[in-house]
């Protein structure tokens, strides 16, 4: 080989080594396509003293910022996924026929580490209550699950990927429902009977036409328990649009990859009550005169899709996605909540209480059995949270237990229904009696003594367990 040859060689190779630092010294910027932030630069002195974590720090900082790192990296994913079929991301699985899905819906498809019974029951307790407290003031509540896409076209998942489980948490929860009468939208069905592709192939969300079904579906449910009209939308006639979809955004940052989505022509008949944003915002509330009921949605981003068609159906509507749930959106003249959660995100049901006045429950108990209660009580301005564990004799951490609180003073003498969730914020490290655990708010208005007695009740199946009063001061 030429001397020159050789020369020219060892220039470039440098020179292509040298890249990424050279354009991070002179401040070449990478487009952030993933979902994190990515490391600061770190301070050789912090807060006085030497930081004797920099060159760590300084290393996780130049491999987030590194020159032309997003470019490498999608140069790197297609190398993979085109020789090797793998994904080089940890939240992207590459399947068949271009389809990409979401990493942390693996464990639901394949039905493993599902809920517990107890938690089923729980969660199923949860809606339940908070189903019975709207309907006390005329307010109907809907809960619906958006399907994962891999419960949809599992088909397209690759074959390593085998389902080894009974049943997902999805399927227990519904068989819950079905055993105790509760009504719910089941978006599952409609999806998988479509001869229409309903999710994009390179996002994790349904596309336009899923939205269209999902709306339908949720409204024909709203229909069983109010009398009201919605049009029908024609799904069959559209037009294919370029779309930029989440999961080919985190496999390939720099590429732009393209997805298609439909486009039916939805006229937009409603004005947002403040500026908007984007469909990510947390509070979005919008008004239209062809609707007849109002509305109060708690969503996540499947609902983005949803936005610009369930909103003309409404008179308003308001959208959220605050967690835990507020309640304090909900208005005298609200007609329908719609509960709408991702199939993948159903264990985050039981991380915390919906802010909700608990309903009031009418039950006596005679002859019952001590119980062993903790109570936290925390004031808010218009509320009191009464959040506890109330373990019976022998408690079984996988159990059925049903908790009610009761408070008395003077002429009140009031039972309530509290969520059966663990408050961690005020019970750290005792999950072990999660199934013993619950959470109220009760409204402050209807105090008017200032001290009252708390006893918490608890029915296990077959026998009743009452705690010792504890005092509640008013505040």
């Amino acid at each position: 080989m030429k001397k020159w040859v050789c020369v020219l060689y060892t220039f470039v190779f440098m020179g292509l080594c040298a890249a990424p630092l050279l354009g991070l010294i002179f401040g070449y910027e990478n487009v952030n396509a993933e979902k994190r932030a990515l490391a600061s630069p770190p301070d050789i002195i912090k807060n006085g003293q030497v930081n004797f974590d920099f060159t760590k720090q300084f290393d996780d900082y130049f491999t987030d910022n590194f020159a032309f790192r997003t470019n490498l990296v999608t140069l790197n994913a297609f190398l993979n996924a085109g020789v090797f079929g793998e994904s080089v991301s940890e939240q992207v699985i590459i399947g068949k026929d271009g389809w990409l899905f979401f990493e942390p819906t693996l464990r639901d498809y394949k039905k493993q580490n599902t809920l517990s019974d107890n938690e089923i029951y729980r969660l199923a307790r949860t809606l339940k209550i908070q189903c019975d407290a709207l309907l006390l003031n005329g307010t109907q509540f809907i809960f619906a699950v958006a399907p994962n896409k891999a419960s949809v076209y599992g088909r397209y998942m690759p074959d390593r990927y085998k389902v080894t489980g009974d049943m997902s948490n999805a399927e227990k929860l519904f068989a819950a429902f079905d055993e105790c009468g509760f009504v719910y939208a089941d978006l599952f069905t409609p999806l998988r009977e479509s001869s229409m592709r309903v999710y994009h192939k390179q996002d994790t969300h349904w596309n336009n036409t899923g939205a269209l079904i999902a709306r339908r579906k949720l409204l024909e449910t709203a229909r069983k328990h109010n009398d009201f009209g919605f049009r029908q939308y024609d799904i069959d006639a559209f037009t294919e649009t370029e779309w930029e979809g989440d999961l080919a955004a985190m496999l390939y940052p720099a590429a732009r990859v393209r997805d298609t989505q439909q486009d039916y022509g939805v006229k937009k008949e409603y004005e947002t009550l403040r500026p908007m944003r984007s469909l990510e915002d947390l509070t979005i509330m919008a008004e239209s005169a062809t609707g007849e009921l109002n509305a109060l949605m708690f969503r996540d981003s499947f609902a983005n899709a949803l936005i610009p068609i369930l909103s003309n159906d409404f008179a308003a509507v308001t959208y959220s996605r605050a967690v835990p749930y507020d309640y304090s959106l909900l208005k005298e003249d609200t007609d329908i909540v719609i509960l709408q959660i991702a199939e993948r995100n159903l264990p985050d049901l039981l991380l915390a209480a919906p802010l909700l006045s608990a309903p009031r429950a009418y039950i006596d108990v005679f002859g019952a059995r001590a119980l062993d209660c903790r109570i936290d009580i925390k004031f808010t301005e218009d509320s009191i949270r009464i959040a506890g564990i109330a373990a019976p004799p022998g408690h079984e951490p996988y159990k059925n237990y049903d908790v009610y609180v009761r408070i008395s003073g003077g002429d009140t003498n009031m039972v309530f229904t509290p969520f059966p969730i663990l408050e961690k914020d005020a019970f750290e490290g005792e999950e072990h009696f999660a199934n013993a655990a619950f959470s109220m708010l009760l409204d402050k208005s209807i105090l008017y003594e200032n001290e009252y007695a708390v006893e918490v009740m608890l029915f296990d199946g077959a026998r009743w367990f009452v705690s010792n009063a504890q005092s509640l001061r008013r505040v």
